[in-house]
């Protein structure tokens, strides 16, 4: 339902966009491995990974100038995060983890007349609407966060409407001002303390589809 949600606010934009010239952008990339830990004392710790996997999204981008762009974009996630942790022992769990992001910013672009390539970076921030499931106690605990995005690539034009992206980005989802990610228990019994870092990596690309002014 949350995806569904989310997909519809997008399309939503691109409605109210028709008349305007706008992009839709589709993503697929590749998140690597993003190490975990919180020491505290040794009754009290956890160390481990989120996993490495695919992130998929999609993206509509008002072109606000030849080389601004304004966009709201929708990412999913879904991974493991096996963690080792103390718990009336040590003990061994593998948590999932499902993370769905809803993010807007701006993307400057650089490209040199007749060039069908296309530079560009970008800067956004939003919410992360995180479900991770204890396989200990069995429970899905869901949590909103701040996150927020920085990415750079290029785009190598077809045509007039349709590019190749390629693309590298560093996403963040943060707890407070400092940073952070939640693990918690989802209930009593066997967990994990609650917070950790979390920077995650990815390279990938997709596609870019360019709409024109109607007249």
């Amino acid at each position: 339902m949350k995806k569904i949600l989310l997909i519809a606010i997008l399309f939503c934009v691109m409605h109210n966009l028709s008349a305007q010239k706008f992009r839709l952008n589709g993503y697929l990339m590749h998140a690597f491995d993003d190490r975990v830990d919180s020491y505290n004392d040794p009754n009290d710790f956890y160390r481990g990974k989120i996993v490495q996997s695919a992130m998929w999204g999609i993206g509509a981008e008002w072109m606000k100038q030849p080389n601004l762009g304004i966009e709201v974009h929708y990412l999913n996630q879904r991974t493991t995060a096996p963690l080792t942790y103390f718990n009336n022992g040590v003990r061994n769990s593998e948590f999932r983890l499902q993370m769905n992001h809803i993010l807007i910013g701006t993307n400057r672009y650089f490209r040199t007349e007749k060039s069908p390539v296309e530079f560009f970076g970008g800067l956004s921030a939003g919410l992360s609407l995180i479900d991770l499931n204890n396989p200990d106690t069995r429970n899905t605990t869901n949590r909103t966060k701040f996150s927020w995005l920085i990415k750079g690539g290029a785009n190598f034009w077809i045509n007039s409407q349709l590019a190749i992206k390629t693309q590298v980005q560093l996403l963040s989802v943060v707890q407070s001002v400092g940073g952070g990610f939640f693990f918690g228990t989802g209930g009593s019994g066997a967990g994990v303390s609650p917070y950790s870092s979390m920077y995650q990596f990815g390279l990938g690309g997709g596609i870019v589809y360019q709409l024109k002014n109607k007249k």
